[in-house]
């Protein structure tokens, strides 16, 4: 994870956030790929129809603006090399934290925590070898956002993705991180009063409708196994 993080960093300061966030997105897949090879999760034809259509969502959401605004998206080599690494490290790294908590039976939060001192030192290290304490911000949203982004989003966030990830099929989890694109983006409609989209709208059907391809049958199955065994 300490790997995945710096290479993230490094591909946005040789890029843009906006296409390293595009990026981004095959790391749902990824996880999904890894975990038919290290758990024997089986992928369905099912499963990859909705994996693609939520996929197909996402970049639409977010390619399809960028393309309107800036009339194409640039393309970084050495950037996209950078970001595809942290795809792949990401990915080793929820599989690895999965298995440790699955499989050695250490509680969630011990994982995730463990990871983040890792990841404290490491990235303090690396501060202390290429950064600069002039460049560091002085405002108290700086540090706001720093703790939000550490206690939320990493320990907490995280440890709730891994416990998805253990106890839903891995297209589904999949299918879930796209829909939290979708409601990065669509959120501030309603709290900053944002202008909702046609890319928007878009986007958002198929990822749902992704989410409704891969859980449909498992529903129908479900009532067809009720109905059995009360006959």
């Amino acid at each position: 994870m300490s790997l995945a993080i710096i290479f993230y960093v490094l591909a946005i300061q040789n890029s843009q956030a906006s296409y390293v966030s595009i990026i981004t997105l095959l790391s749902p897949i990824v996880i999904v790929v890894l975990t038919s090879i290290f758990f024997k999760e089986k992928i369905t034809t099912r499963s990859i129809a909705g994996i693609s259509l939520a996929a197909l969502g996402a970049m639409i959401l977010i390619v399809l603006p960028l393309s309107l605004s800036q009339g194409n998206v640039g393309f970084y080599p050495f950037a996209t090399v950078l970001g595809l690494g942290n795809v792949i490290f990401f990915s080793l790294a929820i599989l690895l934290m999965r298995k440790v908590n699955e499989r050695q039976h250490l509680p969630i939060m011990t994982v995730v925590g463990t990871n983040g001192v890792i990841i404290t030192i490491v990235c303090t290290t690396a501060f202390l070898l290429f950064g600069s304490f002039d460049a560091i911000p002085s405002t108290s949203g700086f540090y706001l956002a720093a703790i939000y982004s550490g206690v939320i989003v990493s320990s907490l966030g995280r440890a709730i993705m891994i416990k998805t990830y253990e106890n839903l099929h891995a297209a589904f989890t999949t299918v879930l991180t796209y829909i939290e694109t979708f409601l990065a983006i669509l959120i501030p409609v309603f709290v900053l009063g944002e202008k909702l989209s046609i890319a928007m709208v878009i986007g958002g059907i198929l990822i749902l409708f992704g989410l409704y391809v891969i859980e449909h049958h498992k529903q129908n199955y479900a009532g067809h196994h009720f109905v059995w065994r009360h006959h």
